[in-house]
């Protein structure tokens, strides 16, 4: 019996250490093309994520049309090194999937033109003058850290994308006339130098350097956000300067400011640097207080959620009355059903022009309107929301 267990146990730790997958590192020992078996160590090329590569120094790599894509682990480069992937060519340093994401990482001195496709599905990290050159697509799934001296030049055809943080030290160059996106927070040292046509597009972004982070623009660039009660519901408008990749915004209300439901859509402008305007009506808001704030979707999927206003919205029907009507001699009595706080009655003319203001209390409320004879507009108004609209015609 004892000589079984000790059997079973084995097997299991046997088994567990099968279980476990061990990555192989494939060794680039000279120039050529990626599919060249003879510049590998061993002749071995790396092509599925359980192969890590790694670079001798001053080795020149590229990943021609003619060959495959591929899916790799990690990627190390030595100093000095040179990648290139041609156009319609893609490398994956890891792959979808819990527990698939790899890294890129690079020491002094390295380039990566990307004529065609590069995924990385973990981080890219350099040291000192890394130089990416971006002509196809490039997308990091985690964060781009690199040190001092680096040169990202993305040319009018050029994409990169990064999901988190981009972060440089001193001396880094942004030559984009494509298109920089990064979702996180771009951070940058001291003398940060930027130039090109393209956009680049950040969560947020913070730079040692005076004036780097105005050169930068959010997805969208909000001007105003209003939100008001109305006789039929709330009323949102808001106004943008600028629209980079933009699908749409979702109105979204809550009852305590914490959790928040979609109340309806609006399309965005796509691209857009004029001045837009926007509105939508909640035609079905809650009683009482609310909470309502504007989120703005990219194309890719990315959200931005801007400030939150509180609105009060009563739902009472005929709130107030109003009589003669028409108001001969301009006297007339607003009869107010029901009154939560300070009421105050407006009267405005059929251009918007408030011509006269008078305090209301629950209950009758004689008044005279000192204009001449005409068609006007009266409004109650309680703590600044909106609670009625009245025409009322005076005649002399």
């Amino acid at each position: 019996m004892k000589t079984t267990r000790s059997s079973l146990l084995l097997c299991l730790c046997i088994s567990l250490l099968c279980s476990v997958a061990v990555a192989q590192t494939r060794t680039i020992q000279s120039d050529g093309n990626w599919d060249n078996p003879s510049i590998w160590q061993g002749g071995n090329i790396a092509d599925v994520i359980g192969e890590d590569v790694d670079f001798n120094n001053n080795v020149d790599v590229t990943i021609p049309a003619a060959a495959s894509d591929y899916t790799v682990g990690n990627v190390a480069f030595g100093n000095n090194n040179t990648l290139t992937v041609a156009s319609g060519r893609t490398l994956n340093v890891g792959s979808s999937g819990a527990g698939n994401a790899r890294n890129f990482t690079a020491p002094n001195g390295g380039i990566i033109t990307v004529e065609g496709n590069l995924v990385i599905w973990g981080n890219l990290e350099a040291d000192n003058n890394l130089r990416l050159i971006v002509n196809g697509s490039v997308t990091i799934r985690g964060n781009i850290d690199l040190r001092n001296g680096a040169v990202l030049n993305i040319s009018g055809t050029g994409l990169v994308q990064v999901d988190g943080n981009l972060t440089t030290q001193n001396n880094p160059t942004f030559i984009v006339d494509g298109t920089l996106r990064v979702n996180g927070t771009l951070t940058t040292g001291n003398g940060a130098a930027r130039s090109g046509t393209g956009p680049i597009v950040v969560g947020s972004c913070v730079s040692s350097t005076a004036g780097f982070c105005s050169l930068v623009a959010l997805p969208v660039t909000l001007l105003s956000f209003t939100a008001k009660a109305t006789e039929t519901g709330v009323l949102a408008e808001w106004t943008t300067a600028l629209e980079l990749n933009n699908s749409h915004f979702t109105l979204e209300r809550s009852t305590d400011g914490k959790s928040f439901t979609a109340v309806g859509t609006v399309p965005g402008a796509g691209n857009s640097n004029l001045p837009r305007q926007y509105r939508y009506e909640d035609k079905s808001p809650q009683a009482g207080l609310s909470y309502y704030r504007l989120r703005q979707t990219d194309f890719d999927g990315h959200t931005e959620v801007f400030n939150i206003r509180a609105v009060r919205f009563s739902k009472k029907t005929g709130v107030f009355d109003l009589y003669p009507n028409p108001a001969v001699g301009g006297q007339v009595t607003i009869h107010v059903s029901a009154a939560d706080g300070p009421l105050q009655a407006q009267l405005y003319d059929l251009h918007g022009r408030l011509l006269e203001t008078a305090s209301l209390a629950q209950g009758e409320n004689p008044l005279t309107i000192r204009q001449p004879q005409g068609v006007y507009l009266v409004r109650l108004v309680n703590s600044g929301q909106l609670l009625g609209t009245r025409k009322v015609v005076v005649t002399r």
